[in-house]
């Protein structure tokens, strides 16, 4: 087990420490469908938001939600690089439709854990992401009639990861859930066709 960190001494609103929990739902809530303007951010500004000497766990858990929101970190920091990597799969991102993590396709049994979808004919790719600190197993569910892009039937269904591929078993992603190891502070990427 890693040693708990208490947050709030490193993080910053307004010159007022704030726990990091709180500071992932804030970002998850203000990163929408639509600001006040009506228009959806592109980026989420980091600096003056995670205090100088702040756990790396921060600036990942940063990292981590705005990948799963679809935004960038501004300015862009060592732990997104690493962490937006996970989308080198994909290829070009403009060929797919993206849901964050109030997407209705994906259901996972477990707290602090979100998903976020890309979808486009005939696939879809599913980010799974665990945003507590220590590795977790969870059911995962896949309803791929409620993508972006339904598939009428899901014949393959992997992780893919580290150059590696793991395969899953498509008929209990799709119906009861699949067991799958999520990592700390961390996310996996599924593939179904």
């Amino acid at each position: 087990m890693g040693r708990s960190v208490p947050a709030g001494r490193y993080v910053m609103t307004q010159r007022r420490p704030l726990c990091a929990a709180i500071v992932c739902t804030l970002l998850l809530a203000c990163v929408g469908p639509a600001g006040p303007a009506g228009a959806r951010p592109r980026t989420v500004i980091g600096y003056g938001t995670i205090a100088e000497g702040a756990p790396k766990r921060l600036f990942r858990a940063h990292a981590v939600t705005t990948l799963m929101t679809s935004v960038a970190p501004w300015p862009v920091s060592d732990e997104a690089i690493e962490t937006y990597k996970i989308l080198e799969p994909l290829g070009n991102l403009e060929e797919y439709q993206f849901q964050d993590y109030r997407n209705p396709a994906v259901s996972i049994d477990r707290e602090n854990t979100v998903s976020a979808v890309y979808s486009k004919e005939g696939e879809a790719y599913i980010l799974l992401a665990n945003l507590d600190e220590d590795a977790k197993t969870v059911s995962c569910t896949v309803a791929p009639e409620r993508l972006p892009n339904p598939l009428s039937l899901v014949a393959e269904a992997e992780v893919i990861g580290n150059h590696n591929r793991l395969p899953l078993d498509s008929r209990k992603l799709t119906s009861a859930g699949e067991e799958i190891r999520l990592p700390a502070d961390g996310v996996l990427l599924l593939h179904l066709k």
